[in-house]
């Protein structure tokens, strides 16, 4: 995928392919699903009893994932090669959302 170019990519059918899941990825997908409904399920614990206890460790990790993102996309950009994969430039573009 690397040798083609992002127009060929992007101009390629996706709905008319169809792929298999292995075994292992179809198991594993049970397990989240199971988990999921778990989570649902189990009473959730109070963790914070007023918006100015949550607001705090909200904008922390807001900013930090907004820093990864920022880093990630950055590296990937500035990797100057002229064969850059395309997944690498989808990717920095995604993270850059």
């Amino acid at each position: 995928m690397s040798s083609r170019s992002l127009s060929t990519v992007l101009k390629r059918p996706f709905l008319g392919t169809r792929t298999q899941l292995p075994n292992a990825g179809t198991g594993m997908l049970l397990v989240m699903l199971a988990i999921m409904v778990v989570l649902i399920v189990v009473p959730r614990p109070q963790l914070f009893s007023s918006v100015g206890q949550y607001l705090v460790p909200h904008s922390l990790l807001e900013m930090g994932a907004i820093l990864v993102a920022l880093m990630s996309a950055v590296s990937i950009f500035q990797g100057h090669r002229r064969t850059l994969p395309t997944s690498f430039l989808v990717m920095g573009c995604a993270f850059m959302l």
